[in-house]
This record gives structure tokens, sequence and C-alpha cells, in this order.
């Protein structure tokens, strides 16, 4: 690091502790990027990530809103395209297995979060809690423990005939009747006890 000058100055305008979207400024001493002219202060992400960022990005018209991770998916990034924390690229998933399986699908993402929410976030069948919830991401991949069910696995992904089911718990009903999934799980328990 290089500080502007001889000796160490501080930001005029930005003071420590302040806070800029997810970012809080840990320490306000402006430094000059090695690279060239620009000044740049110690932040920290609400991720805990801490790094050097421009002043500037975070007083412009559009701030930084976080770092690249937090910023880069869900909620916060700005193509988001989901309801609650489903996103839209979990619909693409269902309609494009169902499309697999010759199966139809009649389901609105507004239904899918619902049903999630009155499951209070849990596995149909086990109790199990799901998430977390993060799309695509390269350096994570794919998180997301949640899997749609479809509860007559005779039928189609359709209004009353799905269920979310830990993804696990899902392979192993494959096309099993929900009861006969039940029955065989309580004989599988009873055996090993």
């Amino acid at each position: 690091m290089v500080y502007v000058k001889n000796k160490p100055t501080t930001h005029p305008t930005i003071k420590n502790g302040d806070v800029f979207e997810k970012w809080t400024v840990v320490d306000n001493t402006i430094v000059r990027h090695q690279n060239g002219g620009t000044y740049q202060i110690m932040v920290r992400c609400e991720c805990g990530l801490e790094k050097l960022i421009i002043a500037r990005t975070l007083t412009r018209k559009k701030p930084s809103r976080g770092c690249r991770t937090c910023v880069a998916s869900g909620e916060a990034h700005y193509k988001w395209q989901g309801v609650g924390k489903l996103s839209a690229s979990v619909m693409y998933a269902i309609e494009r297995n169902a499309k697999l399986k010759g199966r139809r699908v009649d389901l609105t993402l507004e239904y899918l979060w619902e049903l999630f929410e009155s499951q209070d976030g849990k596995c149909a069948l086990s109790g199990v809690e799901l998430g977390p919830w993060i799309s695509n991401n390269k350096k994570q991949g794919r998180r997301m423990s949640a899997s749609l069910d479809r509860i007559n696995s005779e039928g189609d992904y359709v209004f009353g005939n799905v269920q979310w089911v830990h993804k696990d718990i899902n392979r192993l009903k494959t096309n099993f009747s929900q009861s006969r999934f039940i029955e065989l799980c309580k004989l599988v328990a009873i055996y090993n006890d």
C-alpha cells in the first residue's frame, strides 16, 4: 500500500463506520492504488470480506452494492426475476426436467414460493430444513437442497400435485406412490432399529 503524499490522510466526507449498501467503512485512510492514481479506502461487506475499494464508487449515483459474491447471486442481482428466494432458473429447471419425462407443467413461481412457505421451509416427507436458496454460481455451484416432487408420481406438475422435499428423499421416492414410499421407509426403520 502506498499512502497519498508521505503521511496518511483520511477521506474528507466518508467516515469510519459509514454504511453504503452492503459495505461498511473500516478505515477511511486514503490509499493510492499501485497501478495508478485512484484513491481507495478499506471497507467490509456484510458477508465479512474486507477489501480496498475506490472511494468514489460508494458515493456515486449508482453505488457499489457489495462484493461480487453477495451481489452476483440471488435477490441482490440486478437481473433477478424470482419470487421470494425462488429464482426463475429453478422454474426453468423444473420445466426442462418435466419435458424430458414427458410431463406437463402448469405452475407459477408465486404458487411454488407460497407452497414452500406453507411447508415452513421443510421437507414435506421428512421435516428436514430445505435450503439454502442459491442460484447457479461459478464458484459455489448449485447448493439448493429443495426438490419439487409429484405427490401422485403418475400425474403432472400441476397445482395440488406437488410438494417440496429434500432432493435425496425425491431420489429415493422416484416413481413410488407416496403411501408406498412411506410404508417402505417405516419397514427399513423398523428392521434397522
